[in-house]
């Protein structure tokens, strides 16, 4: 999907769309053995960018929602992963819709865009910390006695 969006729609030729529907359907089906035409590349092409800027779109409102419950003007959101390091629109689609957001709301919240490298990797240590925090037993002291709280 990164390598269609790289198309320009200005000359109407589109060859990445063209290189990955080549790529995707086999050249040996009689139905595509003539290739694709003008229009059905177009086609593709717009439909391609759609499902890739309404996915931009449901980031941006996840991001939105979170960005509302935390209680400071100014958010730094860490991100990685191949979709919106690697796609030519996606990280300024998702700008753009959170941007938009701000507006119709009339907030003053402003929020910046930070490369986190291995990203997942320090998601899954403080997921992991989570978890044995929440196993590990609770010792409460009160009045000069002990108290030991389990949840397993």
């Amino acid at each position: 999907m990164s390598q269609i969006d790289q198309d320009v729609n200005d000359n109407n030729n589109f060859p990445n769309t063209r290189k990955a529907l080549s790529n995707i359907f086999n050249r040996n089906n009689p139905l595509f053995k003539n290739g694709f035409n003008d229009q059905d590349v177009r086609i593709i092409h717009m439909i391609n960018q759609r499902i890739t800027r309404r996915s931009a779109n449901f980031v941006a409102n996840a991001l939105w929602t979170l960005m509302c419950r935390i209680n400071r003007i100014d958010i730094s959101i860490a991100y990685d992963g191949s979709l919106i390091c690697l796609h030519p629109h996606y990280r300024r689609w998702v700008e753009e819709k959170m941007m938009e957001f701000i507006r119709k709301n009339g907030s003053n919240k402003r929020f910046r865009f930070i490369h986190a490298n291995d990203g997942s990797l320090y998601g899954a240590a403080i997921v992991a910390a989570i978890c044995y925090r929440e196993k590990r037993p609770k010792v409460i002291k009160k009045r000069g006695k002990v108290y030991e709280i389990t949840r397993f």
